[in-house]
Order: structure tokens, then C-alpha cells, then sequence
């Protein structure tokens, strides 16, 4: 017999759901959430758990709990969860690529021997918690959060109608996880790129998607644009078009066109004068997507000409290393843009300095220099 919900549960689902979008940029985005959860599940506690991306296997990152002590919800993360009969099945769950529900009375055999083992004895015992429903937030590749709803001996298990409630508001709370963990990625990636600014040669820069479509940005900005984009907000969402003249624009265009159209070298970047001081850099992606990075440089700076590069007879792979040391980068910076070691950075400059006669950034970038 399939569980049916009341018109009031079926409400407060949605309300879950639109309070999840409203409040996703909120610090305290997971406390809100567990309140709302304790009330639909009629539950003890709460936790929500975000898990660190990238890292190997479910690595727990920030965790926030609701109605059980915050040294409790550290004490899971850091060790008991490996205990937890719901948590190894959850695991094992999606390891075959399933997004699972799991409560406590699903999965143990034996209640006696649950409530006798250490796990119920030295845990759960102290948190006042008799059992849990958890569920993953995200998607079957890529999993973001976890929800642990807790109930006391005194309560009902949780069953077929709680998990039918928790498939129904897992899409809307997986949304907005997903977004979080998209802003958290942008955040980081802006703070390198304002990092990267205050060491360098640039004086702005515009990040573009491949529709040339401004995603980021930061320096000064109102030297990029005289026409009213006076701050960095103000050209989010901005096509370049409308920011800059349109010969570069066009000089923008060619060079990502002739990026595009030499993929199969291998390349996944390519830095490109357009002006006198202004260069695009085309990064190609692990999934093929194309970000464009315009850098305005310092205007008393003397520009690398490609004519005398090619007067020394620099390499593709040398060009591209002088074009990254002209920004101001450091050979760590260089290294993960060009996706080499350190060592094999030395080892190049030392060849462009044996190509150039000179001996350090100062003297190269003064030789190469129109």
C-alpha cells in the first residue's frame, strides 16, 4: 500500500523548498533548514552536514545541528559515522550510484543487538537519540550535503510515508545546495584572482564564458570601461560588447576563434596580445568549456613583442611561459596555469635565458621588449 500525505504535509514541503531558495546565501542556511525539518518529521534533533569536494570519498565539512550539542555532531563527523549501521549503508548505497534514504530499523537485523552495541552505548546513548532517518543531498555523482533526523525510544520509527516526504523535498533542498557549493567555488576563485592582481602587472581583468559574457571581474574596472561600468557588480551578466570598443571586441574574437580551431594540438591555453595592453588568456577546461580571462596591463609597462620571441627562436610552450611571467605571475602561479611542475618552469627559463642572454625576469622582459 503506498503512503499518502495530508494536505498540510504536502504544504510544508513546498514551503521547505521555497524557504531553501530564499535563504540560500544565508551562513546559517543549515540551522534554518533543520528547524523546518524537526516540525514536518516530528523529530528530537537534526543535523545538516555539507561534505568537503573533491576530497577522497564522503569528507565531511562544515556541520550544523539542531537540538543536540554541537560536540556531539564534531564526534560523529570525526568518528562515530563509521559505526552508524545507517551511515555504512548509505555508503554503500551510493557507491553504486544511488542517492539513498536509509532509517535505522531498515537496515538493523536485531534491535537488542543494536541497542547492546558500543556505537548505541557510548553515542547514542548520550545524545539522547534511539535511532535516525539520513539522506543525501545532491546528485548520484556528485554528493554536497547529508541530513540526519534524529527520534527518541518514545517515538515511532521512521517509515515508508517519512521517506516518501523526504523523495518529495530532496530535488529543492538539492538545489540549493548545489548552488551553495557553486558560490563557495566562485568565491575561491575570485579571492585567487584578486590575489593574482595585487602581485602582478594587471591593472583589471574580465572573466568571460564562451558567449562572451562577463562572469567576473575585479581591479579597475572603470578604466576598462569609461562608460558608466564603474564597479565590479556592474558588468556581471555584461557582454563585452557592451563594455568594450568594438575592433577589440573583434581582435577578442579572432583570437579565440584560432584557439578553438588548433584544439586537437592539445593546448588548453593560449595568451594573446590584443592592443598594447590588453591580453586574453583562453583556458580550455577538463569538460571542454571555454573561460576567457582579459588582463588589463599597467599602462607604464613595456610591452613583450611577439616579433622579437620569434627572434629568439622561442618555443610555443617558452612564448606562452614569457606571456605569464609578463603578467607578474610567480613560477608556482605559472606551474598550475600550465599544468607543469615547478622544476620544468626552471628548466624552461633557464633555457629562454640561455635563448635571450639574460639572467633574470628583470633583463628578460627588457629584452623582449618593443
Amino acid at each position: 500500500m503506498v503512503a499518502s500525505l495530508s494536505q498540510k504535509e504536502l504544504s510544508s514541503v513546498v514551503r521547505i523548498g521555497q524557504l531553501a531558495q530564499e535563504c540560500i546565501s544565508e551562513e546559517h542556511f543549515g540551522a534554518i533548514i533543520n528547524q523546518e525539518m524537526l516540525k514536518l518529521f516530528s523529530s528530537r534533533s537534526a543535523v545538516f552536514m555539507e561534505f568537503e569536494q573533491g576530497g577522497p570519498g564522503l569528507e565531511f565539512g562544515s556541520t550544523s545541528s539542531f537540538g543536540i550539542d554541537q560536540m556531539h555532531s564534531d564526534r560523529y563527523s570525526s568518528h562515530f559515522h563509521r559505526m552508524d549501521p545507517c551511515f555504512q549503508e548509505f555508503e554503500a548505497q551510493y557507491g553504486q550510484g544511488i542517492l539513498p534514504i536509509v532509517s535505522t530499523f531498515q537496515v538493523v537485523d536485531s534491535r537488542q543487538a543494536y541497542e547492546n552495541s558500543s556505537y548505541y552505548q557510548d553515542f547514542l546513548i548520550p545524545t539522547r537519540v534511539h535511532q535516525s532517518v539520513i539522506f543525501g543531498l545532491g546528485s548520484s555523482k556528485q554528493l554536497n550535503g547529508l541530513i540526519g533526523l534524529h527520534r527518541d525510544k518514545n517515538q515511532r520509527a521512521y517509515n515508508e510515508k517519512d521517506h516518501l516526504i523526504i523523495q518529495l523535498i530532496t530535488p529543492y533542498l538539492s538545489t540549493a545546495i548545489m548552488y551553495r557549493n557553486k558560490q563557495r567555488t566562485l568565491q575561491k576563485q575570485n579571492a585567487l584572482f584578486e590575489l593574482i592582481l595585487q602581485s602582478s602587472n594587471v591593472s583589471a581583468y574580465l572573466l568571460l564564458n564562451e558567449n562572451y559574457t562577463c562572469v567576473g571581474s575585479g581591479g579597475a574596472i572603470d578604466k576598462v570601461s569609461p562608460g558608466g561600468f564603474d564597479c565590479a557588480h556592474d558588468v556581471l551578466g555584461v557582454s563585452i560588447i557592451q563594455l568594450l570598443p568594438l575592433h577589440t571586441v573583434t581582435t577578442i574574437r579572432d583570437a579565440v576563434n584560432a584557439f578553438t580551431n588548433t584544439e586537437c594540438s592539445g593546448s588548453s591555453i593560449q595568451i594573446a596580445t590584443i592592443g598594447n595592453d590588453l591580453r586574453a588568456s583562453m583556458v580550455r577546461g577538463e569538460q571542454g568549456e571555454l573561460t576567457i580571462l582579459l588582463s588589463f596591463l599597467k599602462s607604464d609597462l613595456r610591452l613583450v613583442t611577439a616579433e622579437l620571441m620569434r627572434a629568439y627562436q622561442l618555443t610555443a610552450r617558452e612564448v606562452e611561459l614569457v606571456s605569464l611571467l609578463e603578467l607578474g605571475l610567480s613560477n608556482p602561479q605559472i606551474a598550475q596555469i600550465m599544468s607543469i611542475s615547478r622544476k620544468t618552469v626552471e628548466n624552461h627559463l633557464t633555457h629562454v635565458y640561455a635563448k635571450t642572454g639574460t639572467h633574470n625576469r628583470v633583463s628578460l622582459l627588457r629584452q623582449l621588449s618593443g
